[in-house]
């Protein structure tokens, strides 16, 4: 991997001469990811991905491009409250999926949930005698 002056990620190599790039990202004078270029094995951009960004340098909308077509697909936008709840992403058929994150204290996401009809059913095994008390336990 290369870095720049601040320590963020400019490259990543498939080989330990740097001689194959994989992936390329640019940043903006705040330190901000603009742009992620995505190589294949040959050494041809695949693919580009574009970060929008607030004043903040909240991200808006991400969109994607691919080297053989001109135009430039929406692929995610993330929701916020008073932080980041989670994305809307662009499916193949036009349609989005919700993907919300559920974090730690700290503001680590450790689980996301995507917005899919789901049914819970807790199961239950009971043991005890009939007035509460668990058989060895009471004395």
């Amino acid at each position: 991997m290369d870095y720049d002056v601040t320590g963020k990620v400019t490259q990543v190599f498939a080989d330990a001469a740097k001689t194959q790039v994989t992936t390329k990202y640019l940043y903006d004078d705040r330190g901000f990811r603009l742009a992620k270029e995505t190589y294949n094995s040959s050494g041809d951009l695949q693919f580009t991905t574009w970060y929008i960004r607030d004043a903040g340098g909240n991200v808006l909308s991400v969109y994607e491009q691919n080297a053989e077509q001109p135009q430039i697909t929406l692929t995610e936008v993330p929701v916020y409250g008073s932080g980041k709840l989670g994305m809307a992403k662009a499916k193949l058929d036009g349609s989005l999926e919700y993907i919300y994150e559920m974090t730690d204290h700290l503001g680590n996401v450790r689980a996301t949930i995507k917005n899919q009809t789901m049914c819970i059913s807790p199961r239950w095994k009971i043991q005890g005698l009939r007035n509460g008390l668990i058989p060895g336990c009471a004395k």
